[in-house]
């Protein structure tokens, strides 16, 4: 993609910011992207890197949630000196633990610009990994501004890779489980409930099977989609089930459960 497009693109994204973000959906958006941060808590996202040999990337993570600017500038401080030493894979990772981190506080123009310079520096070393992740992210972005056909594009990208990573047992299948249940959030929320159910089944398949936190969201997505079919008692039973997990483990996601509900 030219430098122009690339340009072009991100100008879209500060528009949809500054114009429409703050009217409909920036806290949303923002509880939404903590659903990746649960996951990531279970293993089971593409974090590849071992942040612990990182003395400031795992810093900035464990301040990205008590103080968001001080995690901010130690991901910034972290990227720097990784490029200062010719580290590309911790420059990489910087890079996309930042875009993650301002995605999370609905600051997506930055996040943008930030995963396409981890996307040139991963393509430059075929980094597959941080490729498949970055895709990731990309998919999310896109999946917050409705742009389903996009966000998709990126979700399954990621997948792809993620899957020829697997074939060559350099990764578990559980940790496509990111991809798979981002591309069941964007078809549940454009009333596509077969595609939804399909991903949400797909979710299912490749999760470790004792693996609780991507079992607790995949089946309040279910819920939603149950919703959406006018099957109402079985999507509260199934959001009944699962409630006290969230208030035990995810409390800021109970606005999104409520938000479905009408609460």
């Amino acid at each position: 993609m030219s430098k122009e497009r690339i340009k072009s693109i991100s100008m879209i994204f500060y528009w949809f910011s500054k114009l429409y973000v703050p009217y409909f959906s920036t806290r949303q958006a923002a509880l939404t992207l903590t659903i990746l941060t649960t996951l990531s808590a279970s293993g089971q996202n593409l974090d590849y890197t071992d942040v612990k040999s990182n003395p400031l990337l795992n810093q900035a993570n464990q301040l990205r949630f008590q103080n968001p600017d001080s995690a901010r500038v130690l991901y910034l401080m972290a990227i720097k000196e990784s490029k200062a030493k010719g580290d590309s894979s911790q420059a990489i990772q910087g890079l996309i633990n930042l875009s993650f981190h301002y995605s999370q506080n609905a600051n997506f123009l930055p996040a943008y610009d930030g995963y396409w310079e981890a996307l040139s520096m991963a393509d430059n070393t075929n980094d597959s990994l941080a490729i498949a992740q970055v895709y990731e992210g990309l998919g999310w972005l896109y999946s917050l501004f409705s742009r389903l056909e996009t966000g998709k594009s990126y979700f399954e990208q990621s997948v792809n890779v993620g899957k020829q990573l697997v074939e060559r047992g350099e990764l578990e299948k559980s940790s496509l489980l990111n991809a798979y249940y981002g591309l069941a959030v964007m078809h549940r929320n454009a009333y596509k409930n077969d595609l939804a159910r399909h991903y949400i089944d797909t979710c299912n398949m490749v999760r470790q099977p004792t693996e609780a936190v991507g079992k607790a969201f995949t089946n309040i997505e279910l819920a939603f989609v149950l919703g959406n079919e006018g099957k109402y008692q079985e999507s509260l039973d199934l959001i009944n089930m699962y409630r006290g997990f969230f208030e035990e483990k995810q409390p800021s996601y109970l606005v999104i459960i409520d938000s479905f509900l009408g609460g």
